[in-house]
């Protein structure tokens, strides 16, 4: 049983975010996906900060154990361990994030920190020469979908002439962006490791 939550830890990090973003803000009047932020979600004001917090802390669990999978992983498989360690380090920030929940500056902090792992596809391309063309492929594209993201996400605090109206779409692409990764890489690792006698 145990094993087999951690051969899905990302899967279910996935959807336990997901559930967060798509179904909370339904319970919340006046909720905005394209203006919002999904940080709102878990301020004190917030009607379902409790929740939000609580599936936050589960993510921040899931992402700390598929961590742990991709490092294990790498070791039985001879490759570089540091995309887990870059994902490891996500489900601290995340568990982070909701320990000190917005508007507190370090939940800014730790939300920048999130970069360490977002740049964890490119790694992957970098450090685990390794594997399959068609896999390392599929990571450079999703880095370079993450980047334009994240520049998208980061052009606020360097012009004030964007519309912020359109602020939470736009902090939404980059996290369907990173999740749907965490996804595939998932899924790529289950696949190998089940794959393995």
């Amino acid at each position: 049983m145990i094993k087999k939550i951690s051969l899905n830890a990302g899967l279910l990090a996935t959807i336990l975010f997901a559930i967060l973003v798509v179904v909370l803000p339904f319970f919340v009047d006046g909720y905005s996906h394209f203006s919002d932020t999904v940080s709102e979600l878990a301020m004190d004001r917030s009607p379902v900060a409790g929740i939000a917090k609580l599936l936050g802390y589960g993510t921040a669990v899931l992402m700390v154990a598929f961590g742990y999978q991709v490092i294990k992983f790498s070791q039985n498989e001879g490759l570089n361990k540091v995309p887990g360690f870059q994902i490891l380090y996500f489900g601290i920030a995340e568990f982070a994030v909701n320990v000190f929940p917005a508007p507190d500056p370090l939940h800014n902090v730790f939300g920048l920190s999130f970069l360490i792992t977002y740049m964890t596809p490119l790694v992957v391309v970098l450090v685990w020469k390794a594997t399959p063309k068609r896999f390392r492929q599929a990571n450079l594209w999703f880095f370079f979908a993450i980047l334009i993201a994240i520049i998208l996400n980061l052009l606020p605090a360097f012009t004030r002439d964007l519309p912020m109206q359109y602020w939470g779409l736009v902090q939404r692409l980059l996290l369907a962006c990173f999740w749907g990764w965490v996804v595939y890489l998932n899924l790529w690792i289950k696949a190998r490791s089940e794959a393995l006698p």
